[in-house]
């Protein structure tokens, strides 16, 4: 793998592995159309583009984790905003506009969408890559010119998606206090420090975080789709999705001491947690018609193996040359 390393570089592998999981794995897309050329090319201009954008931006700022996700939940608001218009459009596929919807916005389906892609589409692929290529993490992976052009090519993409893909005209002002809000987002993950002062704990073990990851994600999912069934006012369920996001949140904090305490194998199986609900599911939408979706379930558990493989090795020869004379 460290030949392999030379010439793929983790730049490459985040351009692909954020649609892939946001869009393939999730299911969100079927296989057979998510490997349609003009469909692909739109996932890559849009995840893979943005993906490497927040990493690079975190990382020239000196920001850690949280301003990622600060930037996902910007890049929800691009995507589902400016982009297909879902946070407008109350006819848009798995919106319920019976519920949640006020001022011209379905705000219980965009809290939901804008955690989606800060974790799943943003943060997960980023931890993935960093861990398959932990010596380069503290680099850069784009140059100033790339990232100029990969914002150009995002850019780009949301317009097309939103002149000629999603054809739904919300008022002119949403399209203003989208981009107000996104604007907003991004000035807190610039200007404010957002780190909180990492502490020691105790190590958990690896499975305590894979636990954590699968029951959020489960959580998650129960926080947006309860709602459609029970119809309740739009304030209490906007109020719990808000306290189960600051929940989660806390818990992991605590878990890792603010980040400071936590190694790569935690990470993994919390990234592996997290993805594992889609994993199991994907013989049912296998049945259901999504063809090759077993194939996608299979490859990701095959790399999630194989990365923790590498994972646990690279630990164990960092403990060998910590316990070793004269280290």
């Amino acid at each position: 793998m460290a030949g392999l390393n030379k010439y793929i570089t983790p730049a490459l592998v985040l351009f692909l592995l954020s649609p892939a999981i946001a869009e393939l794995l999730t299911g969100s897309t079927p296989p057979l159309l998510f490997f349609f050329p003009p469909l692909l090319a739109i996932d890559l201009a849009l995840y893979g583009c943005g993906a490497l954008v927040i990493r690079e931006l975190a990382f020239r700022w000196k920001k850690g984790w949280p301003t990622i996700l600060i930037l996902g939940v910007a890049y929800g608001l691009i995507e589902e905003g400016l982009a297909v218009k879902s946070v407008y459009n109350p006819a848009y596929p798995g919106v319920d506009a019976s519920i949640g919807r006020w001022m011209g916005i379905n705000w219980i389906w965009t809290l939901g969408l804008v955690a989606f892609h800060a974790v799943i589409s943003i943060a997960i692929p980023i931890l993935l890559v960093t861990l398959i290529f932990p010596d380069k993490k503290d680099k850069l992976w784009a140059s100033d010119r790339t990232l100029i052009i990969l914002a150009i090519i995002m850019a780009l993409d949301v317009l097309i998606l939103n002149f000629a893909v999603a054809h739904y005209s919300p008022a002119a002002m949403l399209y203003v206090l989208t981009i107000a809000a996104i604007a907003v987002l991004v000035a807190i993950a610039r200007l404010f420090p957002i780190r909180l002062r990492p502490y020691t704990v105790k190590l958990l073990r690896p499975r305590i975080f894979f636990i954590f990851g699968f029951i959020w994600l489960i959580l998650y999912y129960l926080t947006v789709f309860i709602p459609s069934m029970l119809k309740p006012g739009i304030i209490p369920v906007v109020l719990v999705m808000l306290a189960f996001y600051a929940l989660s949140a806390w818990v992991f904090m605590r878990m890792t001491g603010n980040g400071g305490s936590w190694n790569d194998s935690q990470k993994l199986t919390l990234a592996a947690g997290i993805l594992g609900p889609y994993i199991i599911l994907t013989p049912l939408r296998e049945v259901l018609g999504a063809r090759g979706s077993i194939l996608v379930g299979i490859t990701a558990a095959v790399f999630l193996y194989w990365l923790n493989r590498r994972v646990n090795r690279r630990e164990e020869a960092m403990e060998r040359t910590r316990s070793s004379p004269g280290s």
